[in-house]
């Protein structure tokens, strides 16, 4: 990534700012942040998609794991679908973040943008990349996300495949 430099005169010194790489604490609690934000509207929006098609599900008694390995057993089509339909509800929240802000609620509370490798608000082609790339990831039980925490850049694999890099925000 290219560093920016202030402009100095002969013989003063030349501040070469790079940005610095948002720790994986940081990009942990800001999805932890976003999850909170998503989970109260997804939760609306599967009681509103189990009433309209009178989804049959198992027993609530149940343990979560029975519960959802039954709900997994049961094979319903509407239940794929509502799953499906859930996923495409938060990749359009980060979606929309991240091509109008570079930013989500949760990454703008930790001080967190996502930025291209020229150092700009990534394009919208990158951004479709991004989001697949996290869904990607995500399907392969998180490994692309913990691959943040060892990788130099701090880089997970979905940003690596789209060229972003999540920075810390620039303090005035």
């Amino acid at each position: 990534m290219p560093s920016v430099s202030a402009q100095a005169l002969p013989g003063e010194l030349t501040i070469t700012a790079t940005p610095i790489p948002a720790r994986s604490w940081r990009r942990l609690a800001a999805f932890s942040i976003d999850v909170g934000v998503l989970g109260p509207l997804l939760g609306l929006l599967t009681w509103v998609w189990v009433k309209l098609f009178e989804v049959a599900l198992p027993s609530a008694a149940l343990p979560l794991y029975d519960y959802l390995v039954q709900l997994h057993l049961r094979g319903d089509p509407l239940v794929v679908g509502g799953l499906i339909f859930g996923a495409a509800v938060a990749s359009v929240y980060f979606l929309i973040s991240h091509l109008l802000w570079s930013t989500t609620v949760g990454m703008h509370a930790m001080g967190l943008v996502v930025v291209n490798s020229s150092g700009e608000s990534p394009g919208a082609g990158a951004c479709v990349t991004r989001i697949l790339g996290a869904s990607l990831c995500a399907a392969y039980f998180g490994l692309g996300f913990i691959w943040i925490a060892f990788d130099g850049r701090r880089q997970g694999l979905h940003d690596k495949i789209a060229d972003t890099l999540v920075i810390q925000r620039k303090t005035r």
